[in-house]
């Protein structure tokens, strides 16, 4: 499914979860807040995520 969606909307941060960036309310080096859901983000994905999301400018340590 990851696979079908655009990327530039989505962002995978875990082996279980896709999100969509628009709906991102905020996020520390461990998980992402959407609403009232905590969402991990996954060791694997985290220096994807920091890249993408955050244009690089954050640090994933």
């Amino acid at each position: 499914m990851h696979q079908k969606i655009s990327g530039e909307t989505f962002i995978r941060v875990s082996k279980s979860y896709v999100v969509n960036i628009n709906y991102i309310d905020s996020f520390d080096n461990h998980t992402l807040y959407i609403d009232v859901s905590e969402i991990p983000i996954g060791e694997v994905y985290r220096e994807e995520f920091f890249t993408k999301y955050a244009g690089g400018f954050l640090n994933s340590d």
